[in-house]
């Protein structure tokens, strides 16, 4: 395949930080400072400011595909600065994702052992001429001639280690280039959020945090002013209040805070803190920080973001949106849109809290548009029933049967249970969810109880045994493959498993997935290792990104964790099919959210027709008992 490699170094007015690609590049301020590119493994050229090489279109003709990291930001400003149509592209940062590595260009070099750019100098060098300095103006290379052609040295580096990457790592499958590919349209096409929503939401947030300061400086005596002091509001109830001894003021810490018995004035302190200490409020910001003029976020998705190929966000992070429980979502906005901060506080209790159920809210249909919604339900538990050929799961899945009543029966020992006992359909629920890969009992406890829903030590133990008697099959997946698994690192052979086969190639450890994608372990190896009840267990392990915190280290792993990985992947490969359906049938997609996706439609569109697409099967897994359920409307909810 012929290649030409590419990477711009621009200048703006906005914050890309703070306000994301899609807007940065469509602003009119961004301007293209120089341009690196090389034809395969040709010399990398540098072209200072908005030059446009006219050997692209030739090489656009001849059906070369052009590489870059990130590679949305190469095709926002070929498209919105030079103002072009973009060729196809394909991206080093994709590659990375797919392979469980950093995704920032720097840490990448780090981690495949590639020589590394001077980060410090570059960093400069950006804020030398990317941003403006504190006139408010810009830094003209013409004004900084030597630091021009070491930024110009910076972008041609850049190129060479892109190239490097794409050397190491192996191209995407095609079918995962058509996602890629449909990922960066959905980035383009954006989504359309109320901003008017989102400005109000501010407004109130702030009033109400007024509010909330000056009751905390009022407990504190003036000692904290803001519940946001969170270091000072942590020493302040350790010395005032003894035996509290609060290792912070996080969620977490003040959740279990609230357990003990403590003076009602502390108290009301710590629910103060925990209300208005939520992080979730923030994204209302950042949709009127991203939102471009014509009312779109744009490059909001990230490709592969998580390790088992679904899609995670960037700009406003929509994978994590708060649920409204019972709060009616249309009454608040009206509520929020009235921006009366009183009213608010008057009509909820915990008025950040409802504040921050609106934020799916604002996603919102353009006009003569209607939002089309379809999740999988429990796609998981299908999945896991699926591949490890459980078959009466899989019978009751496709016979429509209440799976979760099932399990509460074996739980209970009552076979009289039926969906009307609520409680202990909730449990069922719960264990059929959350015990399929390999969760022990203290776990399982912590995970119910953080749906709200109270489990004693006795039942969590009761569940989980359950759970294991009746699906012995999932059991014996578990132990397969983590046996499998270890078997081809030490041996370096294939070893097939149920429906995955696990193989060598370079530093990687892949299993094939029935798609044919694989899941990528980066340095894998076994070492004895320590458990949690004392004894060793030879165990495996493998080096990928922490997702708490983002640091590239080694990471252990087991029976149960590879099956979730393995069913995730599954499930996300049976959407990506579904989606690149969709978007063939001219659903415009807009957004995708852990097991759902989200479409503008129009009168040609029905959403009984989605979900039929939706649950139309490709060949390779067959016989999985896959269901979904929808709405529509004209504002995002859950």
């Amino acid at each position: 395949m012929n290649k030409i490699h590419l990477d711009f170094e621009t200048l703006s007015r906005i914050n890309i930080r703070k306000s994301g690609a899609g807007r940065y590049c469509k602003d009119p301020s961004t301007e293209i400072l120089c341009v690196a590119y090389a034809q395969n493994d040709g010399p990398v050229l540098v072209e200072p400011g908005n030059y446009y090489p006219p050997i692209f279109d030739r090489w656009i003709e001849k059906g070369y595909t052009f590489v870059a990291h990130n590679a949305f930001f190469e095709y926002s400003v070929w498209k919105h600065v030079w103002k072009k149509t973009p060729p196809p592209f394909m991206c080093t940062m994709a590659m990375a994702c797919a392979h469980g590595l950093p995704w920032k260009l720097e840490k990448l070099a780090r981690a495949l052992k590639l020589p590394e750019q001077k980060e410090l100098e570059g960093m400069r060098l950006i804020r030398l001429f990317s941003v403006p300095n504190k006139d408010g103006k810009f830094n003209r290379p013409e004004d900084f001639p030597e630091d021009y052609k070491k930024f110009m040295e910076y972008c041609r580096q850049d190129v060479k280690t892109e190239r490097e990457v794409d050397r190491r790592l192996p191209d995407l499958v095609p079918i995962e280039q058509d996602i890629f590919q449909l990922t960066l349209d959905i980035n383009d096409r954006g989504v359309c959020v109320d901003t008017e929503l989102a400005q109000e939401a501010m407004t109130i947030c702030k009033d109400l945090s007024i509010e909330c300061n000056k009751e905390v400086a009022e407990i504190t005596n003036k000692k904290i002013l803001a519940v946001t002091q969170t270091v000072r509001l942590k020493n302040w109830i350790n010395e005032n209040y003894s035996g509290i001894d609060m290792a912070g003021v996080s969620a977490d810490d003040v959740e279990e805070a609230l357990t003990y018995d403590i003076p009602d004035e502390l108290r009301r302190l710590l629910i103060l803190r925990l209300e208005y200490g939520r992080s979730s409020v923030a994204k209302f910001s950042r949709v009127i920080d991203s939102c471009c003029d014509d009312g779109r976020i744009r490059n909001h998705l990230i490709y592969h973001g998580a390790s088992t190929g679904r899609w995670t966000s960037q700009t406003v992070q929509f994978q994590n949106l708060p649920r409204g429980g019972d709060i009616d979502q249309d009454v608040c906005i009206d509520v929020i849109k009235s921006g009366d901060a009183e009213f608010m506080s008057t009509l909820y209790s915990n008025p950040i809290s409802a504040l921050s159920t609106c934020i799916r809210g604002v996603v919102v249909a353009p006009k003569n548009k209607t939002l089309l919604a379809a999740d999988y339900s429990a796609i998981e538990a299908r999945v896991l029933m699926w591949v490890a050929k459980q078959r009466d799961a899989v019978t009751l899945f496709h016979d429509k049967k209440d799976i979760y009543v099932d399990m509460a029966k074996v739980i209970y020992k009552n076979i009289a249970l039926t969906s009307k006992d609520k409680k202990e359909r909730l449990v069922g629920k719960h264990t059929v969810l959350g015990c399929g890969f390999q969760m022990a009992a203290p776990r399982f406890k912590v995970t119910c109880e953080g749906f709200g829903v109270k489990v004693s030590k006795e039942l969590s133990e009761i569940a989980v045994t359950a759970y294991r008697n009746k699906y012995k099959k999932v059991v014996s997946f578990w132990n397969d493959i983590e046996r499998a698994a270890k078997y081809t690192v030490r041996h370096k052979k294939p070893c097939h498993c149920g429906p995955v086969t696990f193989y060598i190639k370079g530093k990687f450890l892949y299993c094939r997935l029935p798609s044919g994608r694989d899941l990528a372990y980066y340095y894998p190896g076994t070492e004895q290792k320590e458990m949690k009840w004392g004894k060793t267990k030879d165990s495996l392990y493998y080096y990928t990104v922490n997702s708490e915190s983002k640091s590239f280290k080694k990471t252990f792993t087991y029976g149960g964790k590879l099956t979730e990985n393995i069913v995730q992947a599954i499930a996300r490969d049976l959407m990506a099919w579904a989606m690149l359906k969709l978007e063939k049938a001219n659903y415009s997609l807009v957004l995708s959210v852990h097991d759902e996706v989200v479409c503008e439609g129009d009168e040609e569109h029905s959403l009984e027709e989605m979900i039929d697409l939706m649950c139309k099967l490709p060949s390779w897994a067959k016989g999985c008992p896959i269901d979904a359920e929808g709405w529509a409307g004209e504002r995002y909810k859950k």
